[in-house]
């Protein structure tokens, strides 16, 4: 779905595998494909996957989770939302 670029296929897909799967291991992927048509989904799951990293209290999972909030600012910008930021 994603190289059709049949966005609405991929969070309609994500979300069934999401309720489906407790596991399922492309947030960050699905993040990116739908930023520009669902920038509020994509900035849920940013926030998700940020806290689950800030929860694990690794030096490592705390830089893995500033790459997820960058991607967050991102969207914050494109959507002209800093002061949320």
């Amino acid at each position: 779905a994603e190289k059709e670029k049949r966005i609405d296929d991929v969070w309609n897909l994500y979300k069934e595998a999401t309720q489906k799967e407790k596991y399922f291991k492309y947030h960050a992927q699905v993040a990116r494909i739908v930023k520009d048509k669902y920038p509020e989904e994509s900035l849920k799951i940013w926030r998700s996957l940020a806290e689950h990293h800030i929860a694990q209290t690794s030096p490592s999972d705390y830089m893995t989770a500033v790459g997820y909030l960058k991607e967050a600012r991102k969207i914050y910008t494109k959507t002209k939302r800093t002061k949320e930021w």
